[in-house]
């Protein structure tokens, strides 16, 4: 199992709030595949290791240019194994309820609902809206390729032991 980095993000993967990440290279990931969590995978001191935070497991990762969560700053989700996430980003949920009568474990089909919030599911709730600025953020971080790079678009679900 190899180790992924959420340093910006450690609160919202811990807590189970992040269930998407992207990320320059990764590009052998498939549904099913195991990561586990850590602050940080480089830079140690001798002795030192990284704080596992915990597993995840892949649900899907896709290739997309970095800019795509501003044309599509939130998206549908029609897998019954998202729904447990998507409830917690759904902008139509009152109360656990669907406004527009959904069931919930599948997409209520109503033609305004927006889906998840792409942001939110990265673990920056407050920044509905302000994907501009995710987008300056990962880049200052990922610098390589500027706004015009391909990234892997990374779903997972965090595993409860």
């Amino acid at each position: 199992m190899r180790n992924m980095s959420f340093a910006l993000t450690q609160d919202a993967y811990c807590s189970g709030a992040k269930t998407l990440t992207r990320r320059d290279g990764w590009n052998n990931l498939r549904p099913d595949d195991m990561i586990m969590g850590v602050n940080r995978c480089m830079g140690f001191k001798k002795g030192e290791h990284p704080v596992k935070f915990g597993p995840s497991i892949i649900i899907r990762a896709i290739r997309e240019p970095i800019t795509e969560i501003i044309r599509r700053p939130f998206r549908r989700i029609n897998e019954p194994e998202d729904w447990k996430n998507y409830t917690k980003h759904c902008p139509l949920l009152q109360n656990g309820e669907c406004r527009h009568k959904g069931n919930l474990g599948e997409c209520c089909g109503f033609f305004e609902c927006p889906g998840a919030s792409e942001v939110a599911r990265e673990g920056f709730p407050a920044w509905v809206g302000r994907e501009e600025e995710f987008v300056k953020l990962y880049l200052k971080a990922n610098p390589k390729g500027g706004r015009d790079k391909t990234v892997n678009r990374i779903e997972f679900a965090r595993v409860v032991a």
